[in-house]
């Protein structure tokens, strides 16, 4: 959405990579049957030149904040034998656009609840999870929350265990560099915990447990977020370190979400812990999903699709 973004892509290769990518996809493609792309319209693009037979589950937009244009429907329509959409708005506005697809639920938030732990707590202690997200500017967005999990330290009455759902992309040890802080085992779960004199970070690779376990969840992070609120967690944003984690980015989540998600404003770390604490002391309306499945029947349907073609 930035032409000085798409300059700065181009320099660093994206014509080359996008080159690679075809070569690839069609080396790939020529052993099956069909592609499955799963993204924007630039991945549908990049997949139908690649098999015979595309189908398309489109994640990256919806007519919630970001409906697509015209072309867009009409390649979507050319490339696609059928459209997944992310929500029954963009399915019901795809459809009176001649666009063939169905909406059999989200594929994201399907098989989110457990029961099982992130790390020990007892009930007096309030459990806030972090999600960070999982690319480069993560580790950035982790020392800003590194410094609202301080100063919400201070201010809680309560006991607080912070965990971090880290992602396999990150690395704990430039995670820890970053946020000021050192690395040691944890002898409360199976990961380990960024610390200092003050505060201590418990990092968990197993994010289904992270955010079923917390009682509220500081999210600068996408689908995560999105999972996460899904499940009836409240989750809080507030501006971040690069384009994934923009207000402007978080105020179209919270259009998607329903509204559930909370965006903070403030950019000092003790305004946002203010905040953040005073939000979670209203009671909360929201609900646990229930299992959800449709991946299983979009994956059927395709099938379907796929047979009779």
């Amino acid at each position: 959405r930035s032409l000085s973004d798409l300059l700065i892509d181009i320099k660093h290769g994206l014509l080359s990579q996008i080159r690679a990518q075809k070569k690839a996809l069609k080396r790939i493609g020529k052993h099956y049957d069909a592609i499955i792309a799963i993204g924007d319209v630039f991945c549908l693009y990049m997949c139908s030149n690649a098999a015979k037979q595309c189908f398309f589950l489109p994640t990256a937009k919806s007519d919630s904040f970001m409906p697509h244009s015209w072309l867009e429907r009409q390649l979507i329509k050319r490339w696609a034998i059928k459209s997944y959409p992310r929500d029954k708005a963009t399915c019901n506005s795809f459809k009176s656009y001649k666009v063939n697809s169905d909406y059999f639920g989200n594929a994201m938030m399907d098989g989110l609840l457990t029961s099982e732990k992130a790390v020990e707590a007892t009930e007096e202690e309030l459990v806030i999870g972090i999600l960070a997200g999982s690319r480069e500017e993560a580790y950035e967005n982790m020392a800003k929350i590194t410094d609202v999990c301080a100063a919400i330290q201070k201010k809680e009455t309560k006991p607080c265990i912070f965990v971090a759902a880290i992602a396999p992309s990150l690395c704990t040890d430039k995670l820890a560099k970053h946020c000021r802080m050192s690395l040691k085992e944890s002898n409360r779960h199976s990961g380990k915990i960024m610390h200092n004199d003050s505060l201590s970070i418990h990092l968990s690779g197993h994010f289904l447990r992270v955010i079923n376990q917390a009682t509220f969840i500081i999210g600068l992070s996408g689908t995560a977020n999105e999972q996460a609120m899904h499940i009836g967690k409240t989750v809080f944003a507030f501006e971040g370190c690069g384009t994934q984690s923009t207000l402007q980015r978080f105020h179209e989540q919270k259009k998607l979400m329903n509204n559930a998600l909370i965006v903070i404003e403030h950019t000092n770390s003790n305004d946002i812990a203010s905040d953040i604490l005073a939000h979670n002391e209203a009671p909360s309306d929201s609900k646990s999903s229930q299992k959800s499945d449709a991946a299983k029947a979009i994956i059927q349907d395709i099938v379907k699709q796929y047979n009779a073609t």
